[in-house]
């Protein structure tokens, strides 16, 4: 078994466990759809590769169905007060993460290839935000055009061809139609 394997089997969780916020003591979702708790992984890549106290962020969760891999973040405070250089540097620190070879992400799917070539082409990233907390959405055009048009929202859009295929950014409900219930099939 190689090093890396030993890390996602101990770090198996659910898409409702790696949304709770524990600052607010909510879920943002109540899906049980199986994934990794990717705050997990990040404690044990620190720890036994990197072997530093001091840990980088990184991004809740990592669903992985075949060859689907993607990465999700629940932001349930106001995207404003974590500004768009905090989820930043989650989503890079956290692809770094799973580009090294010695986390060994082909041990959970086989198709994976460390290479920022294949995360273009075949990775996607989610952040999942609260809608009430997010002082600019409401019921102007804008925001009805944005919703309609599935527009990425908080500067993330750059990242939608250079480092994943597709990137989105979901309310909690839109997250719960759009990725739970239709994508998945499940709506637990």
């Amino acid at each position: 078994m190689m090093k890396g394997e030993e890390c996602f089997k101990q770090n198996k969780s659910t898409l409702k466990d790696v949304s709770y916020d524990d600052k607010n003591k909510v879920y943002m979702t109540e899906s049980t759809i199986p994934v990794y708790d990717f705050d997990g992984i990040k404690d044990w890549y620190w720890d036994n590769i990197i072997k530093s106290r001091i840990k980088g962020p990184s991004n809740d969760a990592l669903y992985i169905d075949g060859d689907r891999i993607v990465f999700i973040e629940f932001k349930n405070g106001n995207i404003s007060s974590f500004g768009k250089d905090g989820l930043v540097h989650k989503l890079h620190d956290s692809l770094l993460m799973l580009l090294d070879e010695e986390l060994a992400v082909s041990a959970v799917c086989k198709s994976f290839r460390p290479t920022t070539t294949h995360t273009r082409k075949h990775m996607e990233y989610i952040l999942v935000y609260n809608k009430n907390k997010y002082p600019h959405e409401g019921n102007n055009r804008r925001c009805i055009a944005d919703s309609l048009n599935k527009r990425i929202r908080f500067g993330l859009g750059i990242y939608e061809g250079f480092l994943f295929a597709k990137v989105r950014t979901y309310t909690a409900d839109e997250f719960e139609k759009y990725f739970v219930s239709t994508i998945c099939g499940s709506n637990d």
